[in-house]
């Protein structure tokens, strides 16, 4: 009998060092578990981190790669606009030199301020003039280029300015504060106008300079000598 209360009370023993162990063995289970969580946690929030770092690397290099490609498109429309407006000069510059081989025409170098061309106009006898000041302009109009242009005459002291540019004006103005306007299809008969006029006005000057000495010289001639006898051979 003792021995079998030992054995029972063995199996009690037994039975309740199991239930510990198994509770022991679930409560590290419990334990491992929960850290098994926070290490994936962890990782999670690491990775997590991660990915948002490598998101912001590729968002900012999408973003460099835009603003590249803005100035770069950028660029390239500032140079197409300023080849175009160099191809306009030359081809204004070879029409004047075409057009009007007795006139002196120079290019104003760049970076020089000065508008683009001078027309220093010559007529048949060599004599100078007057200055015609051309300026070429491939782009969006704007009233400031007359401004500009009138500034330039001034500085100059040319007689004439003329803005050629292949946007005109609202209302197709040809005459701004001063200053000539005209596009690709009207620069060469605004040319020989204002050329005749300042040829004809120049001529006109001339005319009146020593209107008194050639009076008198003309008065002289008549009595002479020679003004009778050159009269009088025609007579005979």
């Amino acid at each position: 009998k003792e021995l079998a209360d030992q054995f029972l009370e063995l199996n009690k023993q037994l039975r309740e060092a199991g239930r510990k162990n198994e509770e022991t063995r679930m409560l590290m289970e419990k334990k491992l578990f929960e850290e098994e969580s926070k290490i994936r946690e962890t990782e999670r929030k690491k990775a997590e981190e991660e990915q948002h770092l490598k998101n912001l690397q590729r968002e900012k290099q999408l973003q460099d790669a835009l603003k590249a490609n803005e100035d770069l498109r950028r660029k390239l429309e500032q140079g197409s606009q300023q080849t175009q407006g160099e191809v306009l000069e030359l081809e204004l510059e070879r029409l004047l030199r075409s057009e009007f081989p007795l006139d002196n025409i120079s290019e104003v170098a760049k970076g020089i301020r000065g508008a683009d061309i001078k027309q220093l106009v010559i007529d048949k006898n060599g004599s100078n003039c007057g200055v015609i000041l051309w300026e070429s302009k491939n782009a969006q109009w704007t009233d400031k280029w007359i401004q500009k242009l009138k500034e330039d005459q001034r500085g100059l002291k040319a007689d004439i300015a003329v803005l050629v540019s292949v946007n005109l004006p609202k209302g197709s103005k040809t005459y701004q504060n001063g200053i000539w306007i005209a596009d690709q299809s009207t620069m060469l008969t605004i040319a020989y106008s204002l050329r005749f006029n300042l040829v004809q006005a120049n001529y006109l000057k001339r005319s009146q300079e020593g209107k008194k000495e050639k009076a008198d010289t003309l008065y002289s001639y008549l009595c002479s000598h020679e003004f009778r006898q050159r009269v009088e051979a025609m007579l005979e």
